[in-house]
């Protein structure tokens, strides 16, 4: 009997491994974006609008010299309007929800929000009172600091 697809065995089972420990997972400024290099300049952004700042250690991969592999992710979390000059929520193709859909499919919240309301100023005064987010970014509903961190370092997806 040769090769026949239509009798091919059930996929084997995936196991969740040890890929990375989150270290930093918090919203900032683009001005600290900028300080800590994790942008190149302010070029058209505000130095007070917020910006969504990942990092994590690849657990298992290692530099040529076998150093860690650090990973920088996040991005701004808003687009300006030229028309109007207001800014809005980036929209779906765009960084910040990429990631937070990555993180998604392994059952985890990633985005921290904003529940002390740091930035609920700045989106009064610069966000379009149409967008959801005028009034503020607010609490990330299911977001846990704790399980983000452990489930990196454990390598498991949370229990649901």
């Amino acid at each position: 009997m040769g090769y026949d697809p239509n009798s091919a065995p059930e996929r084997e089972p995936l196991t969740f491994k040890n890929h990375a420990r989150c270290v930093v997972d918090e919203i900032i400024t683009v001005a600290e974006a900028v300080d800590k290099g994790l942008m190149r300049e302010l070029y058209k952004a505000s130095p007070d609008e917020p910006y969504w700042s990942v990092q994590y250690v690849a657990l298992d991969a290692r530099q040529a010299d076998g150093g860690t592999v650090d990973v920088r992710s996040g991005g701004r979390l808003f687009m300006k309007n030229n028309e109007t000059g207001l800014y809005r929520m980036m929209d779906k193709t765009q960084r910040p929800s990429k990631i937070s859909k990555a993180f998604a499919g392994l059952g985890i919240v990633v985005f921290p929000g904003d529940p002390e309301g740091k930035f609920d100023a700045w989106c009064r005064a610069n966000v379009d009172p149409k967008d959801s987010c005028h009034d503020g970014i607010g609490v990330s509903t299911g977001f846990d600091a704790a399980k983000v961190m452990l489930t990196f370092l454990e390598g498991k997806t949370p229990k649901k």
